[in-house]
């Protein structure tokens, strides 16, 4: 074990001299790693030049859109697509496609083929309004004339012929508009005269069954309604005296709507009392035996008696009492004529009677001067 440890102190000693030698005659310089290279920079590539491009001027294509529109409103106006149906229909689809191809506003190709389109289309909507133009002022004339006569055959020049002026007035400043080719003003002027028309009308309509119902004493049977309609007439002429003419219209409708209220209850209760006058009537001819009497004319008053009910089922109660008038006064003639067939009837009975009497008589008168020559 000594000697073990001997050995091991040797080879340490002569391990030692030799790393002694080594060093003496020869430098050896540590090995130092080399730090790493930075990875060379890429330079990005600078951006593509922006190109600007100028705005695309929509001046031009709002212009044709706001002439395109005014051209088709005045066409619709004088209803171009009435009197021209097939040119309306090749202008809508020139306007239609012309907003189509509004969609594109992006360049300046598309604004500008977008004008084109909705100018071709105005170009087209001011030739029908070209067209249409001298038909529909006729029409419009013909049609104020029209008015104008309806409103005197309801009495207007009779009742209020100081309200016909102003109406007047108005179809005259159209025709003079017309001829002098202010046609917006000759429209609006032709149309005020035709409103007017229309209104003195409905209120001439008003009063008019105003008179009926005075003539026939029935305000009674409806006394709210027959006050607010002479309210309502007299708002409408109020109205019209102002110039409001769809105030005076709509006043006047009123004003006959309650009339015609008032009217009709007093005809329902005006032919239920003539109703039970002909009932009666009806029943005192076939007491009187004239449906066996006078059968015929029986049956033929019996057929208006039918009828008059049925009107009267109907609401139709003017109607119904004409007819119930008629009715009864039938049923009353039949009823005397049933009668004096009855009396004509029972004086020939008589008569006969009284002739057989005589006749007895002289039989008996004969027989005893018969009797006394054969003594």
């Amino acid at each position: 074990m000594k000697n073990r440890h001997i050995y091991v102190a040797l080879v340490g000693i002569a391990l030692l001299g030799a790393s002694c030698k080594s060093t003496g005659s020869t430098t050896v310089d540590p090995i130092v790693p080399e730090a790493p290279q930075p990875a060379p920079t890429v330079q990005p590539a600078p951006p593509p030049p922006v190109v600007t491009e100028a705005p695309v001027d929509q001046s031009a294509l709002d212009s044709a859109i706001a002439r395109a529109e005014s051209a088709r409103t005045h066409a619709v106006g004088v209803n171009a697509s009435s009197y021209f149906p097939a040119d309306w229909d090749s202008a809508e689809t020139g306007y239609n496609a012309a907003r189509g191809a509004d969609a594109d506003r992006s360049t300046a190709a598309g604004v500008q083929d977008a004008a084109r389109r909705y100018n071709a289309a105005a170009d087209a909507y001011d030739e029908l309004y070209r067209k249409a133009l001298p038909l529909y002022a006729g029409d419009l004339r013909d049609e104020v004339l029209r008015a104008r006569a309806a409103a005197i055959e309801a009495g207007v020049d009779e009742t209020a012929p100081e309200y016909l002026v102003p109406a007047d007035t108005a179809a005259l400043d159209a025709e003079d508009r017309y001829y002098a080719e202010d046609y917006d003003e000759a429209d609006r002027a032709a149309h005020e005269a035709l409103d007017r028309y229309r209104a003195l009308k409905t209120g001439a309509d008003a009063f008019q069954v105003r008179q009926i119902i005075m003539r026939q004493d029935f305000s009674g049977f409806d006394p709210d309604n027959f006050r607010r309609a002479d309210e309502a007439l007299i708002a409408a002429a109020d109205a019209y005296e102002a110039d409001a003419v769809a105030d005076a219209m709509k006043n006047a409708e009123e004003s006959k709507l309650r009339y015609d209220l008032v009217l009709k209850a007093g005809w329902a209760s005006y032919a239920a009392q003539l109703q039970a006058l002909a009932r009666r009537e009806r029943e005192n001819a076939i007491n009187a035996k004239a449906d066996r009497a006078v059968k015929a004319d029986f049956e033929a008053v019996d057929r208006v008696y039918t009828q008059a009910e049925s009107a009267f089922r109907s609401s139709g109660y003017e109607e119904a009492a004409g007819l119930y008038i008629r009715s009864e006064a039938g049923f009353v003639a039949v009823t005397q004529a049933a009668e004096e067939k009855r009396l004509l009837a029972e004086a020939a009975i008589q008569a006969a009677e009284k002739k057989l009497a005589e006749s007895e008589d002289a039989a008996q008168a004969a027989e005893v001067i018969l009797e006394g020559g054969a003594r």
